[in-house]
């Protein structure tokens, strides 16, 4: 993804590692949450989400069907995981994730700004 400064690359990147359980999105602390929900928006907003389409039609996540929505919901105090529409634990996102090949030991599905230089002279 290109795009001039201040155009939203990084918050882009944020919102899916948000939503495939990143290490530094794991806790939130009641603060980081706040600032999260809040950000631009004013005080109202209670909720907010990230949503990812996966293409499944290859059947690497195990889940029936051609399509797996995935989606993270944050809260004022807590964060709630949907597969499909339907209410499902943080341990089976992460489990699913796992068996697609989203290793959160090998992080390297997402390489942000800054970090491809520092990978080839490893």
């Amino acid at each position: 993804i290109v795009g001039r400064n201040g155009s939203g690359k990084s918050n882009f990147f944020d919102a899916i590692q948000f939503a495939l359980l990143a290490p530094k999105f794991q806790s939130l602390r009641q603060e980081e949450r706040q600032r999260l929900l809040h950000e631009g928006t004013g005080s109202d907003i209670l909720t907010a989400f990230v949503e990812i389409i996966f293409d499944n039609s290859d059947g690497r996540l195990p889940i029936d069907g051609d399509k797996v929505v995935l989606r993270r919901t944050i809260g004022v105090k807590k964060d709630e995981f949907f597969i499909n529409r339907k209410k499902v634990s943080k341990q089976e996102i992460s489990s699913m994730l796992e068996s697609a090949g989203f290793s959160k030991s090998n992080p390297y599905y997402i390489v942000q700004q800054g970090k491809v230089s520092a990978l080839t002279m490893m």
